[in-house]
């Protein structure tokens, strides 16, 4: 598979690209089928953000955070964090943010809201990645941890 997952999880994932109809008008299926994830690198997010029109780009406030400065962010503003600690990012976009966090903060503790429903499906799945995630619970708590803000 091109994503590296268990099968099964590979297919939960996908059904929720499947289902997301702004997404898969945009993306073709064989481009996410083929995707090979690179930690800390949010891949999905520079191909969302690239198919976006500067004008609704900038009519929804929509901005894309380089890897590279998430990663600066975390490390000088969160040195200290702690697996217990839990963090929340209230504007995730696509989850650049969150994929920079410790590798020892645990999915249950991470938590990220958008306005954006695109951008929460494909921060889900960032995370997913992230944490090789294996189980349907592990999709499911990403689907409760990971919000649209209404």
């Amino acid at each position: 598979s091109g994503l590296g997952l268990e099968k099964e999880v590979e297919n939960s994932l996908y059904d929720v690209l499947i289902n997301d109809v702004d997404i898969m008008s945009t993306l073709q299926e064989s481009c996410i089928k083929n995707l090979i994830y690179t930690p800390g690198e949010d891949t999905l997010g520079l191909l969302y953000q690239s198919l976006c029109s500067m004008g609704d780009r900038k009519a929804s406030g929509s901005y894309y955070t380089s890897g590279k400065l998430a990663k600066q962010l975390v490390e000088n503003h969160l040195p200290a964090l702690q697996p217990h600690q839990t963090v929340f990012d209230p504007s995730c976009g696509t989850g650049i943010f969150l994929l920079q966090l410790p590798n020892d903060i645990p999915l249950q503790n991470i938590y990220g809201n958008d306005i954006n429903p695109t951008s929460v499906t494909l921060a889900r799945i960032n995370l997913a990645l992230k944490f090789h995630t294996t189980a349907v619970e592990e999709i499911e708590l990403l689907q409760k941890n990971i919000t649209v803000f209404t």
